[in-house]
């Protein structure tokens, strides 16, 4: 599964991959990573959201936008989506390993 979507400026490579089942990933489609997380209803487990938290923070610092207000960065074309990034997390007895349950 691809974390940021290649259509949007994401790189085709080990970084910006994860394992997942063809069920997850045809749902995921070309959604942002959080958008499907939105969609799924499900928080992500927390080693999927670091990978997706450090290629945010990577992109920014490449592309000279870690000074920038969100509210600067909502409008611009991103390979993330910086409104849904997660600020609340659940308790940790409901976090999981796995996005599927297979």
């Amino acid at each position: 599964m691809i974390l940021f979507p290649k259509k949007l400026g994401g790189k085709d490579d080990a970084e910006n991959l994860i394992f997942a089942c063809r069920s997850c990933n045809s749902s995921k489609g070309k959604k942002d990573l959080m958008e499907w997380m939105v969609f799924r209803k499900q928080f992500l487990p927390l080693m999927i959201i670091r990978r997706y938290l450090k290629l945010t923070f990577n992109y920014c610092n490449n592309n000279g936008l870690l000074d920038k207000q969100i509210e600067e960065l909502i409008n611009m074309e991103l390979p993330f989506r910086i409104d849904l990034l997660p600020t609340n997390f659940p308790p940790p007895n409901e976090l999981v390993l796995n996005i599927c349950k297979k």
